[in-house]
């Protein structure tokens, strides 16, 4: 997994600097520091709430041997949280 995200990330670079400033994100705002460390604290915080809503209910149903109902709740409650909460506070 570690590979394929290498891969796809040096894609993704690829396809900013070829397409310059017509890209969804230009270049000359990543230029900006604190543009750049925003952008990427942004895709690792949006990574690790993914892997939350993945591997939560996995863990729940193996490790913790609980049934569909009980590996369904957290993730459930966490996305209901998240739908209320979420015009608040952005």
């Amino acid at each position: 997994m570690i590979a394929i995200t290498a891969v796809g990330t040096v894609t993704f670079a690829a396809a900013l600097v070829k397409k310059g400033d017509r890209s969804f994100v230009p270049i000359s705002v990543l230029k900006n520091r604190d543009v750049l460390v925003l952008t990427a604290n942004n895709a690792v915080l949006t990574a690790s709430a993914m892997a939350l809503f993945f591997f939560l209910p996995s863990y729940a149903l193996n490790v913790m041997q609980g049934s569909a109902t009980e590996a369904a709740l957290p993730t459930t409650l966490y996305g209901l949280l998240g739908l209320v909460l979420g015009p608040f506070f952005g």
